[in-house]
């Protein structure tokens, strides 16, 4: 599931997972609902952690990273499996589900009391720094002014979460036409900071 660099830090990550009710609540939760999703939020905060060090972010911001990294899919619990197993891309009813899961998150979180603004930001902008960016339903997703008052720090914590997120996507979905490379797939869909990428892709070696 990780790879081997990773086998210590998974250690850490599954002990702080324990310290974080929340956490281990929802993670719990969507271990037993969808594994593989599961699996994808480990690996996905893994590497973002990792990265974020690597490039010099101070430890309140890798925490804020870990956490956002592991809460961004959250929302996948409310997704039906079958949908969430799909080989190509949902389409209709079952399309419009899976785009709501950004909107599934932001519920959950609130409901569980996750109300701290930078860590909600992380959690659900993982979609916004995309060529296909429908979480950008700023009404739908963000209560009131939340969204404008988030500082440029935060957004680029976001957008270690977000390069993380499809470097993982990239190499554990296959391209349905089987075309493009990891890097390829990445830099078509990523439109934030492509510096970020070179960095991110050290990880797929």
């Amino acid at each position: 599931m990780i790879h081997y660099r990773f086998r210590e830090k998974q250690r850490e990550l599954l002990g702080f997972i324990q310290t974080e009710p929340v956490l281990n609540s929802l993670l719990f939760q969507m271990k037993e609902h969808h594994f593989p999703t599961y699996q994808h939020l480990l690996r996905v905060a893994l590497v973002a952690e990792d990265l974020a060090e690597r490039l010099g972010f101070n430890q309140g911001d890798c925490y804020n990273i870990k956490k956002g990294s592991l809460l961004h899919d959250a929302g996948k619990v409310r997704v039906a499996r079958d949908i969430l197993d799909a080989k190509i891309k949902p389409e209709g009813k079952n399309w419009e589900l899976m785009k709501n899961h950004v909107a599934f998150t932001r519920d959950i979180l609130l409901e569980y009391g996750v109300l701290d603004k930078k860590i909600l930001y992380i959690a659900l902008a993982h979609h916004e720094f995309q060529t296909e960016s429908y979480s950008r339903q700023a009404n739908r997703i963000w209560p009131g002014d939340d969204r404008r008052s988030i500082d440029a720090k935060t957004k680029d914590c976001a957008q270690i979460v977000v390069v993380s997120d499809k470097l993982d996507a990239s190499l554990y979905r296959k391209d349905q036409l089987g075309l493009l490379t990891p890097e390829e797939k990445i830099r078509r869909d990523f439109t934030g900071d492509h510096s970020l990428i070179s960095e991110v892709m050290k990880y797929a070696a």
